[in-house]
């Protein structure tokens, strides 16, 4: 009871809870049957042969890999709360069949429900998914226990993100997992470049629905779908539409059967979103959209952990961004205002909401995606004719016939217009390029360097406010140097003493 007097689903989760003990109450019978098939001596020396063995698998695998520190970074986006861009930052050491995932540099802990406990421990699961995915990939039969992380060590500094002090606030760690795993893929991308994919949407929200029970006074309440965009493309393939690898086991619902739960909701439309998997050889999957219409009073609609609408998912080896997400609210009294993320939104009868989800990143040149697939991809909506020219340079009459002839020409005006160039490795978008032109890693780990040492919520205040003083000069057109932020720093530190003293 105390369990479901804490959710608002108990039912449900009541549900989850029965099929959990189920789980460990067939895995203690099978392990019974073991003990009386081998001998309890026998199953105890076998369970460390067994981890040992998938340790040498994985140290076999890793070894394949180039020794050297690969660097990468991405951002959760926090603005919903009020702190902006929250840096997570990797060096990827690779050292003889050993991997070291130092996190230094990683945004101190933050005031809302983002933080993730890792306690520095190595092979945390939460840091090294994608670590064990690839090592999948790699080898299907590869024995599957917790003996594959053994080579992966973990560094992350207190007081930050990723280990964050007790008492810090956790709820939403899935963006922040999901996040760090997006920067060890890409820092591992730049040793393998051809056993990952580009980055996927980068979004795994579940999008939940509330309104009044006019029969029993209470409230209903029910997902409406899972909020999730397209796979980054492939080595190989394109990227998987409308979901991403890593969250395949979470199912649509059907919208009929939604809609005979809560009659009050009508689902005017949903479907994969044009446009938004980014162009490559092998294009990125695509996201979803989804608009509905509440006919009920006091609806609330929640949703959770909505991550890349500031920064596309990055194009890999010449492939493009894919897009980002939106969130349009359309009020019953006509109109359309984009409200980006949500948390709560109000709604009543009549009103709508649609949400598109953002798309992976492409995989490779798009000018060598054979234009048939192009066309294809014109035909059943996936690409528009104007991306279809502009990105890939493929030619689609308006009956979705190929223009082979014009096709050819146009990629070869493209090509002749890119010059010699090579392509780039990460193609982040203009976003995030105008971000990285100011906000270099320097400024970044100079401001790390200036809130070290000191306690957990000074060191987030600090942070924050040498981050605001930077923003307010680069708004001013003042370059910004490691000299200066460690002038900030001073500057701050006497106005606080001078205010302590007062």
């Amino acid at each position: 009871d105390l369990f479901l007097c804490n959710t608002r689903t108990p039912e449900q989760n009541w549900g989850d809870m029965k099929a959990c003990l189920a789980g460990l109450a067939t895995a203690e019978q099978r392990l019974r049957d073991l003990i009386a098939r081998y001998g309890f001596e026998t199953i105890r020396d076998g369970i460390p042969q067994v981890l040992d063995y998938a340790e040498q698998q994985s140290r076999r695998i890793i070894s394949h890999v180039p020794d050297g520190v690969y660097r990468f970074s991405d951002f959760i986006e926090a603005d919903m709360v009020g702190l902006g861009l929250v840096r997570i930052n990797l060096a990827l050491t690779v050292t003889g069949g050993e991997f070291l995932l130092d996190f230094s540099g990683t945004a101190p802990q933050v005031r809302a429900a983002l933080n993730l406990p890792s306690f520095s421990r190595n092979g945390h699961w939460m840091l090294i998914t994608p670590l064990v995915s690839w090592l999948c990939t790699n080898d299907p039969t590869i024995a599957y226990n917790a003996g594959l992380t053994r080579p992966f060590k973990i560094k992350v500094p207190a007081g930050t993100l990723l280990n964050p002090e007790p008492g810090a606030a956790y709820g939403a760690r899935y963006a922040t997992s999901h996040k760090a795993g997006d920067v060890v893929i890409g820092a591992l991308a730049q040793a393998v470049p051809f056993e990952l994919p580009a980055t996927d949407s980068g979004q795994g929200s579940i999008l939940l629905v509330s309104v009044p029970d006019l029969v029993s006074g209470g409230t209903k309440v029910s997902v409406i779908q899972p909020i999730v965009g397209g796979s980054g493309g492939r080595p190989s393939e394109d990227g998987v539409d409308g979901t991403m690898v890593i969250l395949n086991f979470l199912k649509n619902i059907p919208t009929e059967v939604f809609e005979r739960e809560m009659p009050e909701i009508l689902i005017r439309h949903y479907g994969l979103r044009p446009d938004s998997g980014g162009a490559g050889r092998f294009r990125g999957g695509t996201g979803i959209e989804i608009e509905f219409e509440t006919a009920a009073a006091y609806t609330t609609v929640t949703s959770r952990c909505m991550e890349r609408y500031i920064f596309p998912p990055p194009g890999r080896m010449g492939g493009l961004p894919g897009a980002t997400g939106y969130t349009l609210s359309r009020p019953a009294g006509g109109g359309e205002h984009d409200i980006g993320k949500i948390d709560v939104v109000q709604m009543q009868p009549g009103d709508r909401l649609l949400i598109g989800t953002q798309g992976g990143g492409g995989f490779g040149d798009p000018l060598d995606r054979p234009a048939e697939q192009v066309a294809y991809d014109a035909a059943n909506g996936l690409v528009s004719r104007g991306v279809a020219a502009r990105n890939y340079g493929v030619i689609v009459d308006e009956s979705g016939k190929l223009d082979a002839a014009a096709s050819l020409a146009r990629r070869q005006k493209l090509r002749s217009e890119r010059g010699e160039r090579p392509l780039p490795a990460f193609s982040f978008g203009p976003a995030r390029d105008r971000h990285h032109r100011l906000w270099t890693d320097e400024i970044y780990d100079s401001i790390e360097a200036a809130v070290q040492g000191l306690p957990a919520v000074a060191r987030q205040l600090r942070y924050q406010q040498i981050s605001a003083e930077v923003e307010r000069l680069f708004e001013a057109k003042t370059p910004v140097t490691a000299a200066m932020i460690a002038d900030l720093t001073r500057a701050l530190e006497r106005a606080s003493e001078r205010r302590f003293r007062q």
